[in-house]
C-alpha cells in the first residue's frame, strides 16, 4: 500500500480549477431554487453533497446552466467553474484521462448542461472527491512521528489518517490536496484551467502554478 512509504510534503499539492472568468461557468438549478426562496445555506450544503460525493436525495442528473452576464466566459475549458469553492466540471477527454491512468480519490456524476440561450452542451461530467486525510495546519513547529519527512514551512496533515487516494479532501476544510503522480497526469496531458502548488509552498501565491 502507497501509504506505507515515507513521504514528505512536498508529495503533495493543493489542486484546484485556475477560476478564470474566461471561462465558462455554469449554476445548478437546485442550487438557484435554493436561493430564490431566500435559503442560502441549503444551497450551500446541496454544493457541499455534491462536491463530496455524497449523493443521496439527490437527483441525477443534476441540470446546470450558463450563469448571468459576467459571471460566465465563453471558452470550454477541461474543467468548467461553478463560482463556488472546489465545485467544478470536467470534461469527457479529463474524464477519460484520469480513468486511463487509474487515477483514484475522485467520481463524476451525470449532469446536463445549458448554455444561456439554452441551447444544450455536451461533453461534460459533473466532478467529486472522495478520498480522505485529517485536518491541514500551518507549519509552525515541525511535527514528531508524523510518518512524513519533516518541513519547515507551508502546511502539512498527519500522513497516518490520509487513505492513500490520488485526490482527497482534508477534514474540516475544502482542501483538494493531489499526488505527485496525478500532478503528472495533469501536465502530460496539458489539462486545461487547473492550478496547483506543492504544500511545502502553500501560501506563496508566487509558487502556484498554472494550466491554461
Amino acid at each position: 500500500m502507497e501509504s506505507e512509504r515515507v513521504f514528505s510534503m512536498s508529495d503533495f499539492y493543493e489542486f484546484s480549477s485556475c477560476g478564470y472568468m474566461t471561462t465558462f461557468a455554469a449554476s445548478a438549478d437546485e442550487f438557484e431554487r435554493c436561493l430564490s426562496f431566500g435559503d442560502g445555506s441549503a444551497g450551500g450544503r446541496f454544493y457541499n453533497k455534491l462536491i463530496l460525493g455524497d449523493y443521496k436525495d439527490i437527483h441525477m442528473p443534476v441540470t446546470y446552466r450558463e450563469m448571468g452576464y459576467g459571471a460566465s466566459g465563453k471558452k470550454m475549458r477541461d474543467i468548467l467553474d461553478t463560482r463556488f469553492c472546489q465545485l467544478c466540471l470536467i470534461s469527457d477527454r479529463f474524464r477519460r484521462i484520469l480513468e486511463d491512468t487509474g487515477m483514484t480519490g475522485w467520481k463524476s456524476y451525470p449532469i446536463v448542461l445549458y448554455d444561456r440561450k439554452g441551447n444544450q452542451i455536451k461533453g461534460y461530467n459533473g466532478f467529486s472527491v472522495v478520498g480522505r486525510a485529517g485536518k491541514m495546519q500551518k507549519y509552525e513547529t515541525p511535527p514528531i512521528e508524523m510518518g512524513y519527512s519533516p518541513e519547515s514551512s507551508g502546511y502539512h496533515f498527519d500522513i497516518k489518517t490520509w487513505d492513500g487516494s490520488d485526490l482527497f479532501i482534508t477534514e474540516g476544510s475544502r482542501h483538494v490536496i493531489a499526488s505527485k503522480q496525478f500532478i503528472k497526469v495533469l501536465v502530460e496531458n496539458k489539462i486545461t484551467a487547473c492550478e496547483y502548488c506543492s504544500l511545502t509552498d502553500y501560501g506563496d501565491w508566487s509558487k502556484i502554478k498554472r494550466l491554461h
